[in-house]
């Protein structure tokens, strides 16, 4: 069967075979959209991303036509500072990626697809390092216009930002004057990177009184404690427990509240659960009541004789 085609963009016209002249103009847009940002149809100004942090990519292909493309293949090598994480449609082979599609139509409307790719930046890439990633798109049909099969896109690696949060909590019932009680101190990251020097302090109230923690020293003068978490990965956390005890002299009815305070070498963007206070008692009565065991002993010191 031959036909005289006339192929729009392609510079060909002429009467051939239509096998000869089943040609497409394949295009390929790679993007990044790292976390929640908004998706870049093509951005090469690099966006900003800390170590640990996740990267999305997506990889925009469109057929111009003007035949349907057939087995189109994207293929995509993550650079050395990226781990692969997940992606619906594409497959891996250690940083190898492969995006397949049987046809790509030509018709407006349904001639674009877009594959997405999960990546994270690892955790040991130095601060300032430029991640430029490339994807490439071929098919079984000929493509009359190869320069536009190829896209890139770049993130930047920024300083290790890190997410710490402390969750504090205490016996949760009404304490006697005198008596030995303990509070918990969890300390998490929530990434992206990792965290290190992290440290936990909580200053203690007037009628609490220190005891002893293991991994942890006292201040006197300033009724600090303060403990050493070290190093806390993404995702990681930690807890330390107080062994405290509630003055004697604590008056009946005293109310008493607590803050524990976590903090780390990197930046952290949200202070907001950087501390956590609670009240001894868990704040549906008075933290303290007073007991005295009172006993008295009646002996006979002397029997003096008439």
């Amino acid at each position: 069967m031959t036909a005289g085609l006339v192929l729009a963009g392609s510079g060909l016209a002429g009467t051939a075979s239509a096998a000869e002249h089943e040609r497409r103009d394949l295009s390929l847009v790679v993007g990044v959209k790292p976390g929640s940002r908004p998706a870049a149809e093509r951005l090469r100004v690099p966006q900003p991303v800390p170590p640990g942090a996740t990267v999305t990519y997506t990889l925009t292909v469109t057929n111009n036509g003007p035949s349907d493309a057939q087995n189109v293949s994207v293929t995509d090598t993550l650079p050395a500072q990226l781990l692969f994480v997940s992606s619906s449609e594409c497959s891996n082979n250690g940083q190898a990626l492969t995006c397949n599609l049987a046809t790509l139509p030509a018709a407006s409307g349904s001639n674009t697809h877009t594959f997405t790719v999960v990546a994270q930046v690892r955790q040991n890439t130095a601060a300032g390092t430029l991640i430029s990633n490339t994807g490439t798109v071929g098919s079984a049909t000929a493509d009359d216009t190869p320069g536009n099969n190829s896209s890139s896109t770049d993130v930047i690696v920024t300083t290790a930002s890190t997410d710490l949060q402390i969750t504090k909590t205490g016996p949760g019932t009404q304490l006697t004057a005198g008596q030995a009680f303990t509070v918990t101190l969890a300390a998490k990251n929530n990434g992206p990177s990792d965290s290190t020097g992290v440290t936990v302090s909580d200053v203690l109230p007037q009628y609490v009184n220190y005891v002893d923690t293991s991994g942890c020293t006292y201040d006197g003068g300033t009724r600090t404690v303060t403990c050493t978490a070290g190093a806390l990965t993404s995702g990681s956390s930690r807890d330390i427990t107080l062994n405290l005890q509630l003055d004697p002299s604590t008056p009946d009815g005293t109310s008493i509240q607590n803050t524990g305070t976590v903090a780390g070498n990197e930046t952290d963007p949200d202070s907001s659960n950087n501390s956590s206070t609670i009240d001894l008692a868990g704040g549906t009565q008075p933290t303290t009541t007073t007991r005295a065991d009172l006993e008295l002993n009646k002996t006979v010191s002397s029997v003096k004789k008439p």
